[in-house]
């Protein structure tokens, strides 16, 4: 059995409210939305 985390994160530049599902327990909500976004940005880079 699978044990997920909800994580809520309000961006303060767009005012946003993004909601991501984690296996991760030990970073935080800034850091996970952080590599989020990261992700996005580079998988728009190569699209």
């Amino acid at each position: 059995m699978f044990s997920n985390n909800l994580i809520g994160y309000r961006d303060p530049e767009t005012r946003k409210h993004c909601v991501f599902l984690t296996h991760n327990f030990k970073l935080a909500a800034k850091t996970i939305a952080d590599i989020y976004k990261a992700r996005c940005q580079a998988a728009l880079f190569f699209k």
